[in-house]
């Protein structure tokens, strides 16, 4: 196992590669969302098995850029690299400098060149207007939807369509998050429901078309509570930060995903 010595001096001094990452992942400033944790832990349960004979500190900037930079391969590439595997590295790294659990960072100069990606689509489009089609035939499809899933079928694709919010954002949406402001219906995104990009709330209208397609009436059959998931009952929640829960509104949003691409669409997620 990969472990960081304050001096290497002595095997007592030692703790876990995931000392320092646990850690910072404890301190409330520094939350990440539980995609983030998963992987990262990944990455740092591959670096115990690079280096596990020098230990973090014995970790030197050449090494660190080799192991980073043979990280890149045909199925691995640069881009994931840099921007997960490096970016984790060097960021948990980093904080442990700061706070004085090793000696220094051996990533915060290593860089990784990534080649410009060939632009296939329409820049700023995810999806084809052929794929947007389907999708929302498919949504329009769901009759009287019943359960979260079902809801989630039918209205998650077109309150992203009208609003520009991400799947994820939207399936994390509560009744109590959707207001009537003097006539002009609008769903707050916030925080408080989950995680939201930019970690600011914003609050967006909701548009006519999906008011007359029924969606305020749904909200008030389901209530105040969860809209596209159950909500009912306690999730187990994991007390280890490093294999954190799952939440339930990102646990529709990828049923959501499998889902659309059953419908041919393989360019979602």
């Amino acid at each position: 196992m990969l472990t960081i010595p304050r001096n290497r001096c002595s095997r007592s001094s030692e703790i876990s590669a995931h000392d320092p990452l646990k850690s910072a992942l404890t301190i409330p400033r520094n939350a990440h969302a539980s995609k983030t944790v998963t992987r990262w832990r990944a990455v740092f349960l591959e670096m115990q098995r690079e280096f596990a004979e020098v230990g973090a500190n014995g970790i030197t900037e050449d090494a660190a850029r080799k192991w980073v930079h043979g990280l890149i391969t045909k199925e691995r590439q640069a881009v994931t690299v840099r921007e997960v595997w490096l970016s984790s590295s060097r960021r948990v790294f980093g904080w442990a400098r700061e706070h004085k659990r090793i000696a220094q960072n051996p990533f915060k100069e290593v860089r990784v060149d990534v080649p410009r990606r060939v632009q296939t689509r329409e820049e700023g489009r995810s999806f084809t207007d052929a794929e947007a089609s389907t999708i929302l035939k498919a949504s329009l499809a769901v009759q009287k939807p019943a359960t979260p899933t079902e809801r989630t079928r039918r209205w998650v694709p077109w309150l992203c369509a009208y609003s520009g919010a991400r799947p994820g954002e939207i399936t994390q949406l509560r009744g109590i998050d959707v207001e009537d402001r003097k006539g002009l219906f609008v769903m707050k995104l916030t925080p408080d429901a989950g995680t939201i990009k930019t970690a600011k709330p914003r609050t967006v209208p909701i548009h006519e078309h999906l008011i007359a397609e029924g969606f305020i009436e749904m909200v008030r059959q389901v209530g105040k509570g969860a809209l596209f998931y159950n909500d009912k009952t306690a999730q187990r929640l994991s007390a280890d930060p490093l294999k954190p829960t799952r939440s339930r509104a990102d646990t529709a949003r990828a049923h959501l995903g499998e889902w659309v691409r059953g419908l041919g669409v393989k360019s979602y997620g």
